[in-house]
Order: structure tokens, then C-alpha cells, then sequence
């Protein structure tokens, strides 16, 4: 099964012994000899050492899917018990009153049972907007008010009436902003819109799930297309993406 990005997220603690062990790898690298095949080997023991440290230190990982139809289902994926979150990705049209989820020829019948399967194993299912297509814009503020609306009606805890739910009944635990193209404009209001909607649940006008923001900015920082949204201070959890800065 090939899932296409796992992003490990920061934990509060090192693993001494993984530390270690990476210490004792790297010793025996620059041991001995000259032929390349221990030196191969070598390479190969570190990188899995390293790997297996790093799990230890970061303690949670979020794992996209969508993105490959051979990655197998939304379910088996949480099935592995190796994610602590699953992002679906994408939802990739919207801006110019077009709305549009690609989940690279995965069926949508069947996605919202398996939202649900995953959330009662305690794994949040969050979905992503943006991605790396260019069937995405929010050329003004009613734009980004359209898109808030929409997301809450067709994929949160909304359900006004004729907005189609792409995913029945099933409810995403939040949204997750992977801008990649485009300009930075309006993401800003478009996470402050999703969080006004967090007044029913503090008022106990509603009880269904709170909306819950994450992002997946590029490494290098700041990421000019979310510097704006993330300043609103609204994101509980930020997924560095260690790839892609060739193309800013």
C-alpha cells in the first residue's frame, strides 16, 4: 500500500536511545574500510535507524490521502494504525462559484462510511483545500465568504438545503489549507469565516463538531501564500511540507 505524504508532526520529547543508536551507526560508517559494499551497507543501516528514531521523537503522524488511487482505501489506511490523523486531499475548485473534489479516481460512494469508520477508531479525518492544481482562487472577501459557506454546508456540520454532501452524512473534523498556487489573498478571512461558525458551539446552539484548522505551509519561511492566515492564530496544528521550495 503507498500512501504519498506522511508528515511527522513535533513532540515535546527526544529518545535518548534512538540518539544513541544513530551515534553508533555513524561511528561504524566512518570505521572501516575502503570497498564500498560495507560503506553501502552502512548507508542503509543509518537510514533506517534514523527513520525509526524519528517516529520514536515526534510521537503522532498525519498522513495525506487521495493522491494515488494504488494507495488502497480510506479505511485500510486507517486500518494500519500507524496515523494519528488522515488529511483527504483535495478539494481543489472553488473561487468562481464551482466547487469540486479530486481524489485522483477514487470513488466518492463509499468515503463518507469510511470518514466514519476512521473517526471511531479516534482518528480525526480532516479535508484538505488547495493542492497543486490551478482550479483554485479567492479573488475578494464575498469569495471567501462563498467558500466558508460552502465548506460548512457540503462537508462540516452545515446542511443547507440543496448543497450536495459529496460525502452523505459524514462530517470532516476540519479543514486543513495546502496552498500551493495562486496569490495569498483572502485565506486570511476564509479560516476566520470557518472559525465564526465555532460561535454555536460556544453558545450551545448547536451540537455537532466545533471546525478545526490546520495548514500545510512549504518549509521555507515565511510561506508568502499562508503568512497572512496563519497570523490569525486560528491553526491548532502546522504540517511543514519538506519539499516543493524549488517552486515558490
Amino acid at each position: 500500500m503507498q500512501h504519498p505524504y506522511i508528515i511527522s508532526q513535533q513532540s515535546p520529547s527526544h529518545t535518548d536511545r534512538g540518539e544513541e543508536s544513530i551515534s553508533s551507526a555513524v561511528r561504524v560508517m566512518g570505521f572501516r574500510r575502503r570497498s564500498w559494499l560495507p560503506l553501502a551497507l552502512a548507508l542503509v543501516l543509518l537510514s533506517c535507524i534514523t527513520a525509526t528514531a524519528m517516529a520514536k521523537r515526534t510521537g503522532e503522524l498525519t498522513v495525506f490521502w487521495g493522491r494515488n488511487k494504488a494507495e488502497g482505501t480510506l479505511r485500510a489506511a486507517c486500518d494500519t494504525g500507524l496515523y494519528n490523523t488522515v488529511i483527504i486531499s483535495f478539494f481543489s475548485v472553488f473561487g468562481h462559484g464551482r466547487y469540486d473534489v479530486d481524489l485522483s479516481g477514487h470513488p466518492l460512494a463509499g468515503v463518507g462510511a469510511e470518514i466514519k469508520h476512521c473517526q471511531s477508531k479516534g482518528i480525526p479525518v480532516f479535508l484538505s483545500i488547495c493542492g497543486a492544481g490551478n482550479g483554485y482562487s479567492l479573488p475578494s472577501s464575498p469569495a471567501a465568504a462563498a467558500v466558508a459557506e460552502h465548506l460548512w454546508n457540503a462537508h462540516l456540520s452545515g446542511g443547507k438545503s440543496g448543497v450536495s454532501r459529496p460525502f452523505g452524512d459524514a462530517v470532516v473534523d476540519g479543514i486543513d489549507f495546502y496552498v500551493d498556487q495562486g496569490a495569498s489573498d483572502h485565506y486570511d478571512e476564509l479560516a476566520r469565516r470557518l472559525d465564526a461558525y465555532n460561535r454555536y458551539f460556544h453558545h450551545g446552539r448547536i451540537s455537532k463538531k466545533p471546525v478545526r484548522l490546520t495548514a500545510t505551509p512549504r518549509c521555507a519561511f515565511p510561506d508568502r501564500r499562508l503568512e497572512r492566515a496563519l497570523q490569525t492564530g486560528l491553526f491548532e496544528r502546522i504540517h511543514v511540507r519538506f519539499y516543493g521550495d524549488e517552486e515558490r
